[in-house]
């Protein structure tokens, strides 16, 4: 039997809402020094775990996420709470001094894009990674250009002079700007397209396209696999030309939280697909072909490299974000 995208991430959020209380036995607790009483992590998107919330199916999956954590903390022996940020908070995360105030102190664990993780890392922030997820079994995914495939294009310049539906920023980072920089085009975006909107979400910017309100739109591979069954209308739609390959968000912890710990919740989210207690949550890991996986930092090289290339080219500043 097939299911829809969105019945499938109905029954996995009804899912996780539903065990997310349940008490577990603490598997592979931790030995070591004293643990805390309550762990504070980090998460971007409040709404996203509001009742009744209309978000996009991106922010229910941040809505699983969350679930999936304090049920990860259960089993590993400690009780973990969430605290929040918004999109402009997340811009002030990246300011150094509130990064440094912050964690070890309220946040121990967090929810990263990389190009934020790169940051605040190189700027000295106490940080490591703990796990990433992968899709189609792998680490990465690139951002691409998503056209109609009726107009038949066949590379970036028959984009040139085109309508472009620009959010500025995929995945924390000006997506746009690297795609045509890694095209070999020194234009900037705003020459080359025809801007036409700054819209946020998802299936705006997939609509506007299908309808003919743009011709094209950036999106995260993941982003569109998770979102493609929620109309048959997105069927018609291509990626055109795409990024290389980036490692995919990141959780991090303070990396001067108890080592013991960090190796069980790292060996814990490994298992998660395969543990009998998140039975009923393997349908997001069906979706995704993919589950969490250990990384380190020597993974997040490209996205080092790529943030000083947005960072000195004003790829931030002209986007807004972080400490530009």
């Amino acid at each position: 039997m097939k299911y829809s995208k969105a019945l499938l991430f109905a029954s996995i959020i009804t899912a996780w809402c539903l065990v997310s209380g349940v008490a577990n036995a603490a598997d592979n607790a931790p030995v070591g020094k004293a643990l805390k009483k309550e762990y504070y992590f980090l998460l971007p998107e409040k709404a996203s775990l509001e009742k009744g919330s209309k978000e996009n199916k991106s922010s229910s999956v941040m809505t699983a996420l969350a679930e999936a954590i304090k049920l990860i903390g259960v089993k590993s022996g400690i009780n973990i709470s969430f605290t929040f940020s918004d999109e402009d908070e997340i811009r002030r995360v990246g300011s150094v001094k509130f990064a440094k105030k912050r964690i070890g102190k309220d946040i121990d664990f967090a929810v990263l894009m990389p190009s934020l993780y790169v940051y605040l890392k190189d700027k000295g922030v106490p940080i490591e990674p703990l796990v990433t997820y992968t899709v189609d079994n792998k680490k990465t995914d690139h951002v691409c250009l998503y056209v109609r495939k009726s107009d038949g294009l066949k590379d970036i310049n028959d984009l040139k002079g085109k309508k472009l539906m620009d959010n500025k920023a995929i995945e924390g980072a000006p997506s746009v700007e690297e795609i045509l920089y890694e095209q070999g085009i020194t234009a900037p975006k705003e020459k080359f397209f025809d801007i036409v909107g700054g819209k946020q979400r998802l299936l705006d910017m997939a609509y506007s396209v299908v309808f003919r309100n743009a011709d094209a739109f950036a999106a995260a591979g993941v982003q569109m696999k998770l979102s493609s069954g929620q109309d048959a209308r997105f069927k018609e739609l291509e990626p055109l030309v795409c990024t290389k390959e980036f490692t995919n968000l990141v959780i991090v912890y303070y990396n001067k939280t108890d080592p013991a710990l960090i190796e069980t919740l790292r060996t814990n989210f490994s298992k998660m697909h395969k543990g009998k207690e998140f039975q009923s949550v393997k349908l997001l890991f069906v979706a995704l072909n993919g589950h969490f996986v250990p990384v380190d930092d020597s993974e997040y090289e490209s996205w080092r490299d790529y943030y000083k290339r947005a960072l000195k080219k004003g790829w931030m500043k002209k986007a807004d974000l972080y400490d530009h």
